[in-house]
């Protein structure tokens, strides 16, 4: 069993202590935990977010650094949310060579966050999906190192509309663009289980399609921002990645990639 996206309290939406956090996991039997904690670099942009608590970076490594020589399961990972406007900071501000895991999440999208109403304001449901692809596809190229793509689909996760749902054959120029690319860049997409219970992101159909164009690393997330979320929906997460043609799971030491069998 592995989880490759969590958040500690070292977060500003985290619940949990780091110590909490992996002796759960470690309750668990997990063969692979990485600790992903927010880097919101891209709020510090928009005047309605910035006052959001930035994590400490230098006291999350030293503190994931010293738990993982105690529990090597562990891995020290990062969240980093895209914006154009952060590209700079994040490559003056983080030490990416200290990192086994770095994620790339699209949050910000037009300078609103696609979780909160105000972005579909105005919009239907094709406008705002798009727009968030569109800025998805554009993460792709930031001059910083990411090993994976963070929940592709994390528009629809709290979208106002009747039918939430994001498929494949509702963008399909966009998404195959985005995963020739991934694949191009080696680049892994992830498969997280935190949608308010509708499923995963991305979805199945989505899936097989990064399948079908020859991706070749897909991994496990819970994005847990608590301790008792931990590998929620793990095995359902399995038969997703079984049906889509995946038997391993890829996770990263050192930003290189290692496979797990499902």
């Amino acid at each position: 069993m592995i989880d490759t996206h969590t958040h500690t309290a070292f977060s500003f939406d985290g619940k949990s202590s780091l110590k909490e956090m992996v002796l759960t996991a470690k309750k668990l039997n997990v063969e692979y935990y990485a600790i992903t904690d927010h880097c919101d670099l891209d709020y510090r942009h928009i005047p309605e977010y910035s006052s959001v608590k930035q994590i400490e970076l230098e006291k999350y490594i030293d503190a994931v650094t010293k738990i993982k020589k105690k529990y090597p399961f562990v891995a020290l990972g990062l969240e980093c949310g895209y914006s154009k406007k952060a590209i700079v900071d994040y490559l003056q501000i983080v030490p990416f060579e200290k990192f086994d895991y770095i994620l790339n999440s699209t949050h910000i999208v037009d300078d609103k966050d696609c979780y909160n109403q105000p972005y579909f304001k105005d919009r239907t449901k094709k406008e705002s999906y798009e727009r968030y692809l569109l800025t998805v596809r554009e993460s792709l190229e930031v001059p910083y190192p990411y090993n994976a793509l963070s929940h592709l689909g994390f528009v629809r996760k709290n979208a106002p509309f009747e039918d939430k749902s994001l498929r494949y054959i509702d963008f399909p120029e966009i998404f195959d663009d985005i995963f020739l690319r991934m694949i191009e860049l080696d680049k892994c997409l992830e498969l997280n289980a935190h949608t308010k219970g509708h499923g995963f992101m991305p979805d199945l159909d989505i899936v097989k399609r990064y399948r079908e164009l020859g991706g070749q690393h897909l991994t496990y997330a819970s994005d847990a921002h608590i301790k008792t979320r931990i590998c929620e929906n793990y095995h359902l997460a399995k038969e997703v990645a079984l049906i889509a043609g995946f038997r391993y799971w890829t996770v990263y030491r050192n930003q290189k990639p290692i496979k797990i069998k499902i």
